[in-house]
C-alpha cells in the first residue's frame, strides 16, 4: 500500500541520509490525475533529511511516536482549516512511520515496516474519522 514511500525511504537509507522531519503541506494540485485514486490525498509532504554522520537531534526512529508526531501536524493542519481527509491521513503517518526505516536500516525490514505503518495509518483514520464526527 505504501510502495512510493517506501522505495523513497530505501532509497534515502541507501544514500546514507536521514530522515530528521516530514512536513504535510497543502498541495499545489488537488485534483491531479496521480491524486484521484479512491483515497486522494490533497497534501503533500516536505522530507528533510541530512547525512547519517551528521545527524543531530532526534531522528524519526520509533514507528508508534512517529505516527503520533505525524497526527500532530495532521490536528495543526486541521485546526488551520486544511481539509485532511482518509487519503491524507493515510500517506501523512505511512510517511512519518517509514522514515524510521532511515534511522538504522539494519533494525527492521522495510516490508515489516511498511506493514506496520499501513497498520498505524488505519487506526488513525479510524480514530480521526470518529473524532471529527464528534
Amino acid at each position: 500500500m505504501c510502495a512510493g514511500w517506501a522505495a523513497l525511504v530505501g532509497a534515502l537509507a541507501k544514500a546514507e541520509l536521514v530522515v530528521t522531519a516530514v512536513q504535510a503541506v497543502k498541495g499545489e494540485m488537488s485534483t491531479s490525475v496521480t491524486k484521484s485514486g479512491t483515497e486522494p490525498s490533497n497534501l503533500d509532504a516536505v522530507v528533510v533529511c541530512r547525512r547519517r554522520t551528521r545527524a543531530t537531534g532526534r531522528p524519526l526512529a520509533d514507528p508508534e511516536a512517529a505516527a503520533e508526531v505525524g497526527e500532530q501536524r495532521l490536528a495543526a493542519l486541521r485546526a488551520a482549516g486544511v481539509d485532511v481527509g482518509v487519503g491524507d491521513i493515510r500517506s501523512v503517518i505511512r510517511g512519518h512511520v517509514l522514515a524510521c526505516y532511515t534511522s538504522d536500516p539494519n533494525k527492521v525490514h522495510l516490508d515489516l515496516l511498511s506493514a506496520i505503518a499501513d497498520r498505524l495509518a488505519s487506526e488513525a483514520v479510524a480514530r480521526i474519522s470518529i473524532a471529527g464526527r464528534a
